[in-house]
Order: structure tokens, then sequence, then C-alpha cells
């Protein structure tokens, strides 16, 4: 299996089961927050990391130094795109603005750590 097809399972996975857990906590009330919210979190959150899978997938297979270059454009692009989210957020003028953004940061810091674990873990791997 190439490293591109191995990180886009691996990470597709790690996706989708975090953002299930996710609005399956705030399903059981366990995360009091408004299932708005939560919907909007998680579809936004997935949307984000799965664009960041189109930008880097490519460069697995390739040199060190484009590998660096889209990984460095992928994460600004990530996080420019959760910032003009949480910004559309608050000037929308949610009436759980605060938790939404909580939310959102929260998830997006665990799923960067995730991605950059994997892929770091996936440059090193020889296949």
């Amino acid at each position: 299996m190439s490293k591109r097809k191995y990180f886009l399972k691996q990470f597709f996975l790690s996706i989708a089961s975090i953002v299930s857990f996710y609005f399956g906590m705030v399903s059981l009330q366990i995360i009091p927050i408004n299932p708005f919210g939560a919907v909007l979190v998680s579809l936004t959150i997935a949307f984000i990391f799965l664009l960041g899978m189109l930008i880097i997938a490519p460069s697995l297979d390739k040199d060190a130094e484009q590998f660096a270059i889209k990984f460095l454009l992928l994460t600004t692009v990530q996080l420019l795109l959760s910032f003009l989210i949480i910004g559309t957020v608050v000037f929308m003028r949610l009436e759980e603005f605060r938790q939404i953004g909580f939310h959102m940061v929260s998830l997006f810091v665990l799923l960067l750590g995730i991605q950059s674990f994997l892929l770091i873990r996936i440059s090193n791997r020889t296949i």
C-alpha cells in the first residue's frame, strides 16, 4: 500500500471516529451545547481536514522538500479556514458563539495533532 493510500485511510478513520464521538456525546447531552452548534462544529472541522487531506496526500510519495512545503501550506490553510469560520460565527452573533468557538478550537487542535503525528510517521516509513 502506498503512503498516500495508507495516510488517507488512517486519517479518514480518525476524523470520522473523533467527529462521531463528539457528536454522540452532544446527542447524549454529556456536552451541553446546542445541537445546531454541534452540527456546525462537526461539519466544518470535518470539511477543513478532508480538504487538507487533498492538499497533502499527493506529496507523500515525493521528496522531503516538496512534502515540507505542502505541510506548511496545509497547516496555514487549515488555520485560516478555522479562524474564518469562528469569525463568521462571532459575526452572526449566535447565542453560543463562545461554546462553538471553544469546541471548534478543541477539536481542531486534537485533529491537527493526530494529523501531524500520522504525517511524520508515514513520511519516515519506507513502503
